[in-house]
């Protein structure tokens, strides 16, 4: 149906060095080294669209690393010339140091892991060339083993419905 396929792998390290100001001098002094990879793969065709994408990514001093894994995917499905169905998904894992924790507590630095859920189904009208309606329902949820009174806030379980119009300039 006339469609694309690409596939990518992208690599990024980057290293810093320098000396930290004010309340978190002490977590920032040194060489921190900044690791990014990414990959994705993503068709594109005239009824059909979908991405597949993860990525790695690691920060520290070689010490004591935080690194976080991601993947996403997303579908759109045209089903008229009006109507299209899209479906998203977002995983993200996060091991490391709780920092936070750590500004309140310098002697309270401890790993953490924690993770995320996004997920999103929904349906686009188009009522004309510029403006379309919309209506979606998503579930959000974010869990954290050994975060500490600083950020046990940071757990979450959302859902909800999103009605909407879109208007392109």
């Amino acid at each position: 149906d006339g469609a694309d396929l690409t596939a990518s792998l992208v690599g990024r390290v980057l290293s810093v060095t320098g000396v930290g100001q004010g309340v978190d001098a002490g977590l920032r002094q040194g060489a921190f080294v900044f690791e990014r990879y990414t990959v994705g793969v993503v068709r594109d065709g005239r009824r059909m669209n979908f991405s597949l994408g993860a990525s790695y990514e690691q920060i520290g001093d070689g010490d004591d690393d935080s690194e976080a894994y991601s993947l996403t995917a997303q579908f759109d499905r045209r089903m008229t010339r009006r109507l299209t169905f899209t479906l998203d998904y977002d995983y993200t894992l996060n091991e490391g140091l709780n920092v936070v924790t750590a500004l309140d507590d310098p002697a309270g630095l401890e790993d953490i892991k924690s993770y995320s859920h996004y997920a999103q189904a929904g349906i686009n009208y188009a009522l004309g060339r510029r403006l379309s309606a919309m209506a979606s329902v998503y579930y959000a949820e974010n869990n954290s083993e050994n975060v500490g009174a600083s950020l046990a806030g940071f757990d979450f379980e959302d859902s909800g419905i999103i009605v909407g119009l879109r208007y392109e300039f």
